[in-house]
């Protein structure tokens, strides 16, 4: 029974906890592929009810921790599409021929090809 001693936000970081989730997998019903969870089990979840104000301070240290965590997910992010983009760079620039110094002596790829077309033609004869 939830009182005005229980906050909330407690009672849901509590209900994600390891001893929660490990009640839930006790108590549940197993069909195949599926696992059922009724209003009597979901009710007798034994919850441990510090006093209120250690509720609070264990809510307010979670939700900075989510919030650390949601900071270092973006940094996270931001920094795999910045090195994407960089190896996209790196390929397009590979592709062009801009990362090794070019041999003015070289011929074009469009000639190579064109060379390679006709010796598997001439092949083929």
């Amino acid at each position: 029974m939830i009182t005005k001693d229980i906050l909330p936000e407690y009672i849901t970081i509590f209900s994600k906890s390891k001893f929660a989730r490990d009640y839930y997998f006790r108590t549940a019903s197993q069909t195949v592929n599926l696992a059922s969870l009724n209003m009597t089990a979901l009710g007798n979840l034994p919850v441990a009810i510090p006093p209120t104000a250690e509720q609070q301070e264990i809510v307010r240290m979670v939700e900075q921790s989510l919030r650390f965590i949601d900071q270092i997910d973006a940094t996270c992010r931001k920094e795999i599409n910045q090195v994407e983009m960089i190896n996209q760079y790196i390929i397009s620039r590979e592709f062009s021929g801009a990362l090794v110094p070019q041999d003015p002596n070289d011929e074009a790829a469009s000639v190579l090809l064109e060379r390679i077309r006709n010796q598997k033609t001439q092949g083929r004869k």
